[in-house]
């Protein structure tokens, strides 16, 4: 048992996510980045607007390390929908996914199954699904409602 509770407070202590008092109130951090949970199902572009009201943005998985870190994230903390917006985007042209508000190519994506699959021609968008089953990327219209990871850049406290 020891052992186990050793294991985690190491695995909290590699990933940067102990004191969130550095990212204040209801942020929490992982590495260079504090992230805040906005629950209200909302667009795409209202999400992109709520962050932007808090200094940050739609989350920007970059990173295999970072997407499995809200991975765990959702496990320890989120209990009903398991479905986040994440801020990437093929809104400019087709089949080509950059993260938003950027204009840079996605350097690295986890895509459930057959997605991207732009299923009616209508899916621009994409969000984060993880289930105990299963969990990757899945693009979606981007008018469909869900909650939001908002990320900003912990030492400037600006979205970046």
């Amino acid at each position: 048992m020891l052992n186990n509770i050793l294991s985690k407070v190491n695995a909290i202590y590699e990933h940067g996510s102990g004191n969130a008092s550095e990212c204040g109130g209801d942020w929490f951090k992982y590495r260079d980045s504090c992230y805040f949970v906005i629950s209200k199902k909302n667009s795409f572009q209202s999400a992109e607007n709520e962050c932007r009201q808090l200094n940050a943005h739609v989350v920007r998985l970059e990173t295999k390390e970072e997407n499995e870190f809200l991975k765990s994230y959702m496990d320890k903390h989120v209990e009903d929908t398991k479905i986040y917006w994440i801020g990437i985007t093929d809104v400019e042209k087709e089949g080509v996914w950059k993260l938003s508000g950027t204009g840079r190519v996605v350097p690295y994506t986890d895509w459930k199954g057959n997605e991207p699959n732009d299923f009616r021609g209508r899916e621009d968008c994409a969000v984060l699904h993880h289930h105990t089953q299963w969990s990757g990327w899945m693009d979606v219209p981007c008018e469909n409602s869900y909650p939001v990871f908002c990320e900003r850049h912990r030492e400037r406290g600006t979205e970046y």
